[in-house]
C-alpha cells in the first residue's frame, strides 16, 4: 500500500506545481501569438503540469534566440537541443524551485504535434511548452 500511496498526486501538490509554473509561462511569453491550446493536467497518478500550443509570426531561429534568452533570464541554464527532423526541441534541467522545461519548434510547412495534418503557415513557427 505503501508504493500507491507514493504515487498518488494530491490536490495541493498540484496546486504548489501549476503556482510554480505561472511566473515562467509569464517570463518566457508562452501565450505570445497565436494560442492554440493551453491545458493544465495532471491526476491521482499523474504528474502536474502545463501545456501550450501556439503559432507565432516568426522564423524557427529567432523563437529559438529569443526563448533561450527568455529561459536565461527566467533562471533556466543548461539545456539540450535535440532535432527530430525538421523539428527542433529544447529541454531544460531546472534549477531549485523551477518546474521542468521542454520547447518543441514546428518550422513552416510542418504539422504541429497533435493538432492534425494542417501546416504551419510560411512566415511562422509552431511552438509547443511543456511544464512540469
Amino acid at each position: 500500500m505503501g508504493l500507491v500511496r507514493d504515487l498518488i498526486v494530491a490536490s495541493w501538490q498540484k496546486r504548489v506545481t501549476w503556482r510554480r509554473i505561472r511566473p515562467v509561462v509569464k517570463a518566457l511569453d508562452a501565450r505570445q501569438g497565436t494560442v492554440l491550446r493551453d491545458r493544465r493536467y495532471g491526476g491521482r497518478l499523474v504528474a502536474p503540469g502545463r501545456g501550450i500550443t501556439s503559432i507565432r509570426q516568426c522564423s524557427e531561429d529567432e523563437a529559438v534566440e529569443h526563448l533561450l534568452e527568455a529561459a536565461a533570464k527566467a533562471g533556466y541554464g543548461e539545456h539540450q537541443v535535440i532535432m527530430n527532423g525538421r523539428k527542433r526541441s529544447l529541454t531544460f534541467e531546472p534549477p531549485d524551485g523551477l518546474p521542468f522545461l521542454w520547447i518543441e519548434f514546428f518550422p513552416a510547412g510542418t504539422p504541429i504535434r497533435g493538432r492534425g495534418p494542417t501546416p504551419v503557415p510560411d512566415g511562422h513557427t509552431g511552438i509547443v511548452f511543456s511544464f512540469g
